[in-house]
């Protein structure tokens, strides 16, 4: 009997979740910002987060808008750019692509000499990660580029560090019998990511409005948006209420974006792309894994160049440094001892 009722009352607790979320896209598809940004007030996590951090409200751009075109969000870097402007740019959009920032011969260059760091989707998946990639100062030099961490700093309003040990990403995604693009494994879905995230991916192949490319709603992250999962026509009002604006450049390019900036992956088919991301944080939601620590210092790696690069406060996260008196363990977790008196 007791059995019975548990199964019952789950069972009518799922039915009422459901009405509920039902409730909420019809409201979405109506309201789609004020919804989003109710939820945000009535689970306040993300509020608070940008709040504690200085940026419920980001930085107020300089740019006047009637001055740049639609796609201002890209900018040309090859012979050299201002990085105030870019910093605006990525206020203004929530995004920005700085085209050909890194030298072609230099990205190809590096390709190929960590070839077998690179996995390539099966044919039943659309995208897959690579293997975690040695801590030589080549690596480091795209890792913590320092134009790259100062442009990210100023707009994020924070100091940031390394966020998880970066490594390239492979996406084919392949056209289906019936005609449907094959897109498992993808974020093709409007999201945001983390708030307290800043991320920025480098360019291995060519992308253009014809390949597969990351789209972004320009603005969208000086809302309050929730993270829900959102339905197609969820996102088909999202969209009527900002610009959709595609990411792209050449080889070497690089594109940086908020985690609160709501995006989502274009695939097209047949359309190979390779890239390398980097992701950032304001000291939040770091992915420390040891044995990837581990993995980054293989035979190919300067001890003493490991050994000083990891210095900078940037790597703290994922290469911490011992505390001076040791860790203590809490629920299966360490934490830095505190109390020097025991």
């Amino acid at each position: 009997m007791v059995l019975k009722l548990v199964i019952y009352f789950h069972v009518m607790e799922k039915l009422e979740m459901n009405k509920i979320r039902k409730i909420v896209e019809m409201a979405i598809n109506t309201a789609p910002i004020f919804t989003l940004s109710i939820l945000s007030i009535l689970f306040p996590s993300r509020l608070i987060h940008r709040f504690v951090n200085n940026r419920l409200i980001y930085k107020k751009c300089k740019i006047d808008s009637e001055d740049y075109a639609f796609k201002s969000h890209i900018i040309d870097a090859k012979n050299g750019f201002d990085e105030d402007k870019a910093v605006d740019v990525l206020l203004k959009h929530g995004a920005l692509v700085l085209n050909d920032y890194f030298d072609r011969e230099k990205i190809i260059s590096f390709q190929k000499a960590h070839e077998k760091y690179i996995v390539e989707p099966n044919h039943g998946e659309a995208s897959a990660n690579g293997r975690v990639l040695p801590f030589t100062k080549e690596f480091c030099d795209f890792w913590k580029d320092e134009k790259l961490i100062r442009i990210m700093e100023k707009a994020f309003n924070a100091k940031i560090f390394a966020r998880n040990f970066p490594r390239f990403t492979a996406v084919h995604p392949r056209i289906n019998v019936d005609g449907t693009i094959q897109s498992n494994k993808t974020a093709r879905n409007l999201h945001v990511d983390h708030t307290s995230l800043i991320q920025f991916a480098i360019y291995f192949t060519e992308v253009t409005e014809e390949t597969s490319r990351m789209q972004i709603l320009s603005g969208s992250h000086r809302h309050f948006i929730y993270p829900f999962t959102l339905t197609s026509k969820n996102e088909q009002a999202l969209i009527r209420k900002f610009d959709m604006l595609d990411c792209v450049g050449g080889i070497g390019s690089v594109q940086i974006h908020f985690g609160d900036t709501l995006h989502r992956f274009k695939p097209v088919g047949d359309s190979r792309r390779l890239w390398l991301q980097v992701s950032t944080s304001d000291g939040n939601n770091i992915l420390f894994n040891p044995w990837e620590a581990s993995k980054t210092l293989s035979e190919v790696v300067d001890k003493a160049y490991f050994i000083e690069a990891t210095k900078d406060d940037f790597f703290s996260g994922l290469y911490p440094k011992q505390p001076n008196k040791g860790y203590k363990i809490k629920n299966g977790h360490i934490q830095p001892m505190k109390k020097e008196y025991i």
